[in-house]
């Protein structure tokens, strides 16, 4: 259920979706990027914050960060849908599925170019080299000052999103049994 509404009204706001207690999800990364950019509101959706880490919003983003507490896919769809971008700036995924449920939402993506983000997102987000406050910084305000960019990251997603399907994804995994048990599988 997560789908682009081209009506709703984008708010300059960023989200940081996952486990935020894993060092290499580089939560610390995005908050120190959003304290940059000063208008600039960082969404924070997942689990509840901890102490350490209301402390560090408290400190660097006070009054500029709203936690949203396990919400439903179409509430996250419609939080997708009133921001500017995704900072999905993992070290490791297996996947990222963020990324996809994000695109399908009309919602760029800004990542790091390792691990399966690349693969996921293809040439629909802005992928970064490092893990640096600076990259994520000038992303951000690239999203926010150019609009033709914003708008060909929203296409190229909701263009991008299409490649998968989980039907799409049975029948490669048939296809691939199949192939490894020959035509009588």
């Amino acid at each position: 259920s997560y789908n682009y509404d081209p009506n709703l009204k984008r708010e300059n706001a960023v989200c940081f979706i996952g486990n935020r207690k894993s060092a290499y999800k580089n939560f610390e990364l995005a908050v120190k990027a959003v304290a940059r950019v000063p208008q600039v509101e960082l969404r924070i959706i997942g689990a509840s914050l901890s102490d350490d880490e209301r402390n560090l919003l408290d400190e660097m983003i006070p009054g500029r960060f709203t936690n949203y507490v396990y919400p439903s896919a179409a509430e996250v769809s419609n939080i997708f849908n009133r921001s500017i971008a995704l900072l999905y700036l993992s070290e490791y995924e297996g996947f990222g599925i963020p990324v996809l449920e994000s695109m399908a939402s009309g919602l760029p993506v800004i990542g790091l170019n390792i691990s399966s983000i690349p693969e996921v997102a293809g040439d629909a987000a802005l992928l970064l080299k490092e893990s640096n406050v600076d990259d994520v910084v000038d992303s951000i305000n690239s999203l926010l000052s150019e609009s033709c960019l914003f708008e060909q990251k929203v296409s190229q997603g909701l263009k991008r999103v299409l490649d998968f399907s989980w039907s799409k994804t049975a029948a490669k995994t048939l296809d691939y049994y199949k192939y490894i048990y020959g035509s009588n599988y």
